[in-house]
């Protein structure tokens, strides 16, 4: 009896030290390093854009691990970065890719596809050639824009003004408003979130005489700078003083940019 209870516990030693030797085996040829999933931001894109993409990285195991993240397109790695991870914890690896020709990528990190499309930049509009002297009128009111294109709406017409990377600065027109004695050219910029940038009057083609030129003049037309639809009326309804003695020409200037404003927003 003596014998064998000396012999258990050696036993039951021998036993607990293979199954923590083996556990340390399973470990070791386990990657602590997992890919759990991976987050395509932009699954299309146009070529000189970038596609961004995220990757969730575990480190499964009991130290601190230094991880590497590869994205592979192609069979090529196109990005890769390198991570440190507390233990048992895990962190999130933001990746990017350029193409460099049009049609379809697999994106690939560890296993985890995307599929992301490469578009061609639609086509530049024409270059349109404006009348000299509204193209500087143009200019003058949205300075930076070198390039123009056309726009109809119903029975108005406007232009689109884009700087030299063909980047919309803006919305420009040209529209003649007509007062109880005054005939007034009115030109205008609208910025892209349709607010006014400038507008210019002066006396229309033929109308060489006004009522009051105060109507014509900066303390009238700076009145409208930054103004968008919603305020885009005489006081007390809107924002704008009419000039004295000219209340219907600047009712009529307040109306005409008014009407174009909203055609190129509804447009």
């Amino acid at each position: 009896m003596v014998k064998l209870g000396l012999a258990l516990p050696i036993i039951g030693i021998s036993i607990i030290a293979y199954s923590a030797s083996r556990e340390e085996k399973v470990e070791s040829s386990l990657d602590p390093c997992v890919i759990a999933h991976i987050l395509l931001y932009t699954p299309e894109v146009t070529l000189g854009g970038q596609a961004s993409l995220s990757a969730l990285v575990i480190n499964r195991s009991f130290d601190e691990r230094e991880c590497i993240v590869d994205l592979v397109v192609d069979n090529y790695v196109v990005d890769s970065k390198k991570v440190s991870i507390p233990p048992l914890d895990f962190a999130y690896v933001n990746m990017s890719f350029k193409p460099s020709r049009e049609g379809m990528y697999v994106l690939d990190i560890a296993g985890f596809q995307s599929l992301l499309v490469a578009r061609a930049p639609p086509p530049k509009p024409p270059v349109l050639e404006l009348p000299e002297e509204l193209k500087k009128k143009f200019q003058s009111l949205l300075p930076g824009a070198v390039s123009f294109e056309e726009v109809t709406t119903g029975d108005k017409v406007y232009y689109k003004g884009f700087d030299s990377k063909g980047e919309l600065l803006g919305y420009l027109f040209q529209v003649t408003a007509l007062g109880l004695t005054d005939k007034l050219l009115v030109t205008a910029a609208v910025s892209p979130d349709y607010k006014i940038v400038a507008i210019d009057v002066e006396p229309a083609p033929g109308a060489d005489h006004l009522f009051n030129p105060d109507i014509a003049t900066s303390k009238f037309e700076d009145q409208f700078k930054g103004l968008g639809m919603n305020d885009l009326a005489l006081k007390p309804q809107g924002k704008i003083d009419a000039v004295t003695m000219a209340t219907y020409s600047s009712k009529a200037v307040v109306e005409a940019v008014r009407s174009y404003l909203q055609a190129i927003m509804q447009s």
